[in-house]
């Protein structure tokens, strides 16, 4: 928009797609503008109102992932949007995308019992959306650092709430009713239910600074899967019920043996692991999934 400082009117110079940010101009007055949805650069000539995109991606900041429950698909939670990829063809499709569709910068992204969660840790946000559908069910503020949001079925949801290392059971029709399920956590992360995945069965969760894995029980002690990681963050199950762990502190991919401890490196040196000098160690989750044919896919804030 153009602004008459004089007369204080306004002129709408050009339209693009939402979640534009920051602008600049050139010295022969070319504006150029970013999109955070779009990881994209835009040229706007100012006069005829003409925007082309100079860069884009299809993806922003792909933080968490998580993979659908029919298997052909892999959640993003993209930071600005939330998106999905198709497996087979690796189309992209945008579900929902921040200032057009009801959300709050999604960083991580759980899928079970038909809906998918997603959880904003800055915005302390929690939302539900429809698996089929895309639709959103509702967006509830007011947790404290949320890295995970784990559908429970009927609209109720466990969520870690990393800086008072806690796991929180809400949601249903009153989801100002929240209970401790655990504290004492040290950085919980993410949470993935057990290799069964029926929505009933145990949840692990991975304690970024505990260096952890553990698997949450009903006496309210956890049991301890995997010790001594660096900076674990996402993280889930081969066929085989060994654990596949992003180590986000050494930019690694680890297989363990819940059994044993037992640990082996498989891809070291990756594009992920960012760890802010301020505020949380976790604050871009590094995901990890696991496909139906035991494939890995990880995803990378960079």
């Amino acid at each position: 928009i153009r602004v008459d400082v004089a007369s204080g009117e306004k002129t709408v110079v050009a339209r693009v797609k939402p979640a534009i940010d920051n602008l600049a101009f050139t010295p022969d007055d070319t504006l150029y503008i970013s999109n955070m949805a779009d990881n994209a650069i835009i040229e706007v000539d100012v006069e005829s109102g003409e925007s082309k995109a100079l860069v884009s991606g299809p993806l922003a900041v792909a933080a968490d992932i998580a993979l659908s429950e029919d298997g052909t698909k892999l959640y993003v939670a993209d930071a600005f949007a939330f998106r999905a990829i198709d497996l087979e063809t690796g189309e992209v499709e945008e579900i929902a995308r921040l200032f057009v569709q009801e959300m709050d910068y999604p960083l991580s992204v759980a899928a079970a019992g038909g809906q998918i969660g997603a959880a904003g840790l800055t915005a302390g946000a929690v939302q539900l959306f429809d698996a089929e559908t895309g639709a959103s069910l509702g967006v509830h503020h007011g947790f404290t650092t949320p890295t995970e949001a784990l559908p429970r079925g009927d609209g109720f949801v466990m969520v870690t709430e990393y800086a008072r290392g806690a796991i929180v059971f809400t949601g249903g029709d009153n989801w100002d009713d929240r209970s401790d399920m655990i504290e004492g956590l040290e950085g919980p992360a993410m949470m993935v239910e057990g290799p069964a995945k029926k929505g009933v069965g145990p949840v692990y969760v991975s304690e970024t600074l505990g260096g952890r894995i553990i698997r949450l029980t009903d006496s309210g002690v956890p049991d301890v899967m995997v010790d001594g990681l660096s900076n674990p963050e996402g993280f889930d199950f081969l066929s085989t019920g060994q654990i596949v762990i992003a180590e986000a502190g050494a930019q690694r991919i680890t297989i363990a043996a819940p059994a044993t401890g037992e640990k082996t490196i498989i891809a070291s040196g990756l594009p992920f692991g960012v760890i802010p000098e301020e505020g949380p160690e976790v604050f871009m989750p590094t995901g990890i999934a696991v496909g139906p044919d035991d494939s890995i896919y990880f995803s990378s804030e960079n």
